[in-house]
């Protein structure tokens, strides 16, 4: 426990680094860099996560893992995430075009190529790296907001908020599940590796 513990500390500090690195510091992008990636980070994102989540939980056998991810999911539904990730992109000027659905595409599909395995650890894994890294791109998305002169910032807040509690309580699930695998560290790594890959694919404008 101890050692997953450890180990999965190292992958959510490395993950969390590797996201601040690859974010383009928003006073050098041009106002459609901006509205291109929050494009592609809505069309990733809003018909995308709930199921994730959903996936995930299915396939977890650990009750802590169950409870942290149905309340993740009980959020999104009863609050509308989605509806205010759309009012936000609106609000930022954002028009969906074929290029959002392009470049979205490819890291969303890989993302699904994983949650196809059914492997609990690696949907965990998947659900952990991204609800811990949206404290440095919750932030990010913001910043990209006030640039385009946004007013309607409830997607960001509210995430901002709940993000906290979510990240701790998958940090807690995934540990416990990987508790009922055998040689989980390789999913573990996997899973955030591929993570962090599909966010610098959605928050980059290139």
């Amino acid at each position: 426990m101890v050692e997953d513990k450890e180990i999965v500390e190292g992958q959510l500090k490395l993950a969390s680094d590797r996201v601040k690195s690859f974010l383009v510091p928003t006073e050098i992008l041009s106002e459609p860099q901006a509205r291109l990636i929050i494009g592609t980070y809505r069309v990733a994102i809003e018909p995308n996560f709930i199921q994730w989540m959903t996936q995930a939980y299915e396939n977890a056998k650990s009750q802590k893992a169950k409870i942290a991810l149905k309340k993740n999911i009980v959020d999104e539904i009863s609050q509308d995430h989605p509806k205010m990730l759309r009012d936000f992109a609106q609000d930022c000027g954002v028009v969906l075009s074929p290029l959002h659905y392009q470049r979205a595409s490819q890291p969303s599909l890989d993302i699904w190529n994983l949650f196809t395995r059914r492997d609990s650890v690696m949907n965990l894994g998947i659900a952990a790296a991204l609800e811990n890294t949206s404290l440095v791109f919750i932030p990010y998305i913001t910043a990209l907001g006030k640039k385009l002169r946004c007013s309607d910032f409830t997607y960001a807040r509210v995430h901002g908020e709940a993000d906290i509690e979510h990240a701790r309580d998958l940090y807690d699930g995934l540990i416990e599940e990987m508790g009922q695998s055998a040689n989980p560290w390789n999913k573990v790594t996997t899973a955030f590796n591929k993570t962090t890959k599909f966010l610098e694919s959605i928050l980059t404008p290139d």
